[in-house]
């Protein structure tokens, strides 16, 4: 993008932009009264370590479907790529997913879930340094891992951490080694996994060592991975203080009971938003009647977010219909 001008899907084509200033305008809009206006906050680019849709594609992609008009590229964790602009009427949200800590009344254990923050100003020092303080927990992780595993002769390499969660990062460091170095840590696993080749001949099997491994390298660092969640009372000040809003992404995934008390908790504590209409929710359409009346009865707004993650080669219009059947699932829970 240069100049004011994006080339999207990789043409010559030009789409005049522009800025716009009262972005969060329509947000807070969408929150209100989600049947009116369409939005999504939750896609995700190749900025994210497990997407590899990138930005030209996503805008293309978005005009493709014909809605919403109003999306956040929601990346992990990363203002790597983040603006705001106003392409042919369709608003453009700095948005970003974080992994998050909080407590609950009567509660000693700590919980985690993903949200969104959007609307924000990009160029804010508290936002910026909070998720600086992120990705140095991230490496923290990475470095933990390499005095365990060193134990064992295994050495892991240079290790990205931007656009991944902590589990994400974990997840990939376990694969690595499961596929190259797996007979080294099978020692560190309890019950080791095979299958059977098409001969009949009794083989490892490198996913389920990956699988093993995983939760045995969690729990080595465990002491780590909770510095690389953002406690979310300070997420949700730090945001506001940017002019930004706070939205729980797929509350279900995050394993969030659909109860009165937790959802007037996170209304004390200044949560803008639910996502309610997830792909996650498909076929649960009284799940999402009751999160929208717990949400309504706590002046908490509801939003829809498609999470896509998809390769654009090849499903070209699956973002089509996933953002179909959350419009679906919509006016079938909520009207």
């Amino acid at each position: 993008m240069r100049n004011g001008v994006c080339y999207v899907g990789g043409s010559k084509k030009k789409k005049k932009m522009r800025r716009k200033t009262d972005y969060l305008k329509p947000i807070v809009e969408s929150m209100r009264n989600p049947k009116i206006l369409n939005t999504d906050f939750h896609i995700h680019t190749d900025v994210s370590a497990d997407s590899n849709l990138n930005l030209a594609e996503a805008i293309d992609m978005v005009f493709l479907s014909g809605t919403p008009n109003v999306v956040g590229f929601a990346n992990h964790e990363t203002l790597s790529w983040i603006t705001t602009n106003y392409i042919d009427g369709v608003s453009i949200t700095p948005s970003v997913e974080i992994t998050v800590s909080y407590m609950l009344e009567n509660d000693y254990n700590e919980h985690w879930a993903h949200v969104l923050a959007v609307g924000f100003e990009p160029s804010d020092e508290g936002v910026i340094r909070g998720l600086i303080k992120l990705a140095n927990a991230r490496k923290d992780i990475v470095d933990a891992l390499r005095y365990e595993l060193r134990k064992y002769g295994v050495n892991i390499g240079k290790i990205d951490v931007a656009g991944k969660t902590s589990n994400m990062l974990i997840g990939d460091i376990a694969r690595h080694i499961a596929r190259t170095q797996a007979h080294k840590v099978l020692r560190m696993i309890k019950h080791i996994p095979y299958t059977f080749n098409r001969s009949g001949k009794r083989t490892l099997d490198i996913e389920g060592v990956a699988s093993e491994l995983f939760y045995v390298l969690r729990r080595k660092v465990n002491h780590v991975v909770g510095m690389a969640r953002w406690p979310l009372e300070d997420l949700i000040q730090k945001v506001h203080n940017a002019g930004g809003k706070i939205i729980i992404a797929h509350p279900v995934l995050s394993h969030i009971k659909l109860e009165y008390e937790i959802f007037a908790q996170f209304s004390e504590m200044g949560v803008d938003a639910i996502e309610v209409l997830h792909p996650s929710m498909l076929g649960r359409p009284w799940d999402v009647k009751f999160m929208d009346e717990l949400a309504q009865e706590n002046s908490i707004g509801v939003t829809m977010g498609s999470d896509f993650h998809g390769n654009y080669d090849n499903n070209k219009n699956e973002y089509v219909n996933i953002i179909r059947s959350l419009k679906d699932l919509r006016a079938e829970a909520i009207g």
